[in-house]
């Protein structure tokens, strides 16, 4: 998760707080303003992870919260993960419902998603994939991706249940923040490209290049990370609905 919260307003991207970042680097970012629920919400789930998470003390050292009983890796993980899972649920589920009663009349809703795999919660996936399978015929679906590893069930779904047209934005070899990173790190951007190569060739057998296309981002001395996802119903100019956040759609 990537948030920046000060008053009632709130930034949400994929993108860290270091200097590449604010330079030469493709992004997203989104400001939501005077927004205080949905600040309240992100605040309480930082501050939940925060408690089941090791904390840097001013010491240099690592500790956990006196409140949390479970440790991460010397308690038994079931049952480290299973509590995890019931307070998160329970923080999610209570929050979701209370704002889902709001009789407010308003032309945007803002839902918040979680997806933590090692919990066994996967709320944005599984919202991802629903939006593919129950795209109206002849809409459209943008999706950006700094590094495309897009899981078999979305490509499942692309190819054989979605009716959707896609449109597919990664980045170009060159545009790969691994680029010029030694070792083995360096091997990285062959690796994406092996990725989507394969990816394209499969459009290519199934003739499906006429509903799902690519696009590469290169630019001089930039790296692409920009993430995000487009739904554009058909006949519609504009999108109605998209997806925040720093989510790559990968495994």
């Amino acid at each position: 998760m990537k948030l920046y919260m000060f008053d009632d307003s709130i930034i949400i991207s994929g993108a860290n707080l270091s200097q590449d970042y604010f330079t030469n680097r493709q992004d997203r970012y989104i400001i939501i303003e005077d927004c205080k629920s949905l600040v309240d919400f992100y605040i309480g789930l930082v501050e939940l992870l925060g408690r089941m998470s090791f904390q840097l003390t001013n010491k240099n050292t690592l500790t956990l919260d006196p409140t949390w009983e479970h440790h991460p890796y010397k308690s038994p993980y079931k049952t480290y993960a299973s509590e995890a899972r019931k307070q998160l649920m329970q923080y999610y589920n209570t929050h979701i419902v209370k704002q889902s009663t709001s009789e407010k009349v308003t032309d945007t809703v803002v839902y918040p998603l979680i997806e933590f795999p090692p919990f066994d919660i996967h709320y944005d996936s599984q919202t991802t994939d629903l939006l593919m399978c129950n795209a109206e015929p002849g809409s459209t679906m943008h999706m950006a991706t700094g590094y495309f590893n897009i899981p078999d069930i979305y490509i499942n779904t692309m190819f054989q249940k979605s009716l959707a047209n896609f449109k597919i934005l990664f980045s170009h070899p060159m545009a790969n923040s691994f680029q010029q990173a030694k070792g083995p790190a360096g091997f990285i951007p062959t690796a994406y490209s092996y990725l989507t190569n394969t990816f394209h060739s499969k459009i290519e057998k199934l003739e499906l290049h006429e509903r799902i296309t690519c696009f590469e981002y290169q630019r001089t001395g930039w790296t692409f990370h920009s993430k995000g996802l487009w739904y554009t119903p058909n006949k519609s100019e504009l999108p109605v609905l998209t997806a925040v956040g720093s989510s790559n759609y990968g495994t």
